[in-house]
């Protein structure tokens, strides 16, 4: 019974946590709205692939980034915090189901990963909450946005990075030897 639990916990933990890493792009031309709900709390591509189209713009329209960025956050906050909780409570529960003296590497592993996804909540309002909130929106011209929105992006690879060590941590003590024991 435990061995079924860890599975479905397994799963829901390294899908959300899939989906606040990357989320692949549709072939078909879908409406803003698709667009928006689709993208909302991919980390790793808003560094990859947002960020940097907004920075290709020989001129950068500064009302329009910001807006775009003021939607983006509205989006995210929405989105992303319940997914990295949902992640992080799957696995801290998984480190219960599956533990047992003789796997400690298991418990290890799940609650390392846990912590990882976890960590995004304070990094991102700590780290990067100041540069979108009051940076990015209320820049005043083209070479103070460019900067606020480089910076970003580095700073949110850390934060997608996270999720990413998080769920193969959750491999590892799923189905690897540990790289806790």
């Amino acid at each position: 019974m435990a061995a079924d639990w860890s599975k479905a916990l397994f799963v829901v933990g390294t899908t959300s946590s899939a989906f606040l890493s990357y989320v692949p792009p549709k072939p078909t031309n879908p409406t803003n709205e698709e667009t928006n709900k689709r993208n909302t709390g991919s980390l790793a591509s808003l560094s990859l692939l947002t960020v940097p189209t907004m920075l290709q713009s020989t001129h950068l329209s500064i009302p329009a980034i910001q807006t775009q960025w003021a939607r983006l956050t509205a989006l995210s906050v929405r989105v992303a915090p319940p997914l990295a909780l949902l992640s992080a409570s799957s696995f801290f529960l998984n480190a219960y189901a599956t533990y047992s003296e003789a796997a400690p590497r298991r418990l290890r592993g799940f609650v390392a990963a846990g912590c990882c996804v976890l960590g995004i909540l304070p990094f991102t309002r700590v780290v990067l909450g100041h540069m979108g909130e009051g940076g990015i929106v209320n820049a005043r011209n083209e070479n103070e946005l460019r900067r606020l929105l480089e910076r970003w992006a580095k700073y949110n690879l850390v934060r997608a990075g996270l999720v990413a060590v998080g769920s193969l941590l959750a491999f590892d003590a799923s189905f690897g030897k540990g790289i806790f024991g």
